[in-house]
């Protein structure tokens, strides 16, 4: 059961990490603000991959 708690938080992470890139990274003028758009951008989208394999894996029955 934590285990699916630990990937619906790192879902919801990434969301929220998602959405702060929606916010923030609008108009890049710098090779910075490139460069922090694609970090958030990509630590949302490895965030909802880690939580969506954690749920999964918390779903698959146990071995006895």
């Amino acid at each position: 059961m934590n285990i699916r708690k630990t990937g619906i938080v790192c879902i919801f992470l990434g969301v929220l990490l998602y959405v702060a890139y929606l916010v923030f990274c609008g108009k890049e003028i710098s090779a910075f603000g490139d460069f922090s758009s694609g970090i958030l951008l990509g630590l949302s989208i490895a965030t909802n991959l880690v939580g969506i394999v954690l749920v999964a894996s918390s779903w698959r029955p146990k071995k006895p």
